[in-house]
């Protein structure tokens, strides 16, 4: 039977995401709690480690080799291969090792004028990367790759074969999501969960339940074999923005998603 990991992503909780991007919480202060919800293990948003003090990098590092502790699968980077040099990139790739991360959340730019100019940055990365690590390339709004045909033209290349997309499923209707597996196929190897109303609040998976069911029905039949990362949560944005708050609203998408998932006959890794 088909497993599933499902990731809490560490900038779910952090107030300061889209402002001065400092962290206004310690990851590590929120490990047991994280793990003891559910989840499978997080997804590190860069700056609550790179720009955290050396102690909470050095709790970070000595958590996931914890044999206890499932980890920090996916990193999320804010460095872009076309911008950050070679060297920005190795330290990425070294936080990696250290935190035992194996796949790497990164964007690409929004200029289609300057697509060589990404891929021939993006190849240079490739030629430094470790074996280990697989690069994800988020399918993000105002990038080159945020409609599926300029992905697929993008993949179209064999020196990225080895690259993952993430794509953000309960943002899309059920025909955008069949464009994505269609141009895409097993080149999506990880999806980012949240949901907005018409006015683009976030709103709990649980308010559209059978939406939720068919798009991962969609998403699983096509042979999906990736996690899920539980990204914004309902709050985010508010006035009620803030850690203990969007971490309630995180367990609760989770329940939403491990009993949608249970109904499609996809359990929890080790169940």
């Amino acid at each position: 039977m088909q497993t599933v990991p499902v990731y809490l992503a560490s900038i779910a909780l952090e107030p300061q995401r889209w402002s001065s991007r400092t962290p206004s919480y310690r990851v590590s202060h929120w490990y047991r709690s994280i793990l003891e919800a559910g989840f499978d293990g997080i997804e590190l948003w860069e700056y609550h480690y790179t720009l955290a003090s050396a102690q909470e990098r050095a709790s970070l590092d000595a958590g996931a080799q914890r044999p206890s502790v499932t980890g920090m699968p996916v990193f999320n980077t804010y460095h872009r291969p076309y911008i950050s040099s070679p060297e920005d990139w190795q330290s990425v790739f070294s936080a990696c090792t250290r935190l035992g991360a194996g796949m790497v959340k990164f964007n690409l730019g929004g200029d289609p004028e300057r697509e060589q100019e990404y891929r021939d940055a993006l190849s240079e990365i490739l030629r430094i990367k470790p074996a280990a690590v697989t690069l994800l390339c988020e399918c993000h709004p105002g990038t080159i790759v945020e409609q599926p045909d300029s992905a697929a033209r993008f993949i179209d290349d064999e020196r990225f074969s080895d690259i993952g997309f993430i794509v953000h499923p309960f943002l899309i209707g059920n025909p955008k999501l069949k464009k994505w597996i269609d141009a895409l196929g097993a080149g999506i190897m990880h999806v980012h969960t949240q949901m907005r109303d018409e006015s683009g609040n976030m709103i709990p998976l649980s308010t559209r339940p059978e939406y939720i069911r068919g798009q991962l029905e969609t998403l699983f039949e096509s042979g999906y074999r990736g996690g899920i990362s539980v990204e914004f949560v309902e709050g985010t944005k508010s006035e009620r923005d803030e850690p203990s708050y969007l971490f309630e609203s995180a367990k609760a998408d989770l329940a939403t998603l491990r009993e949608t998932l249970g109904q499609l006959g996809i359990l929890r890794p080790g169940v």
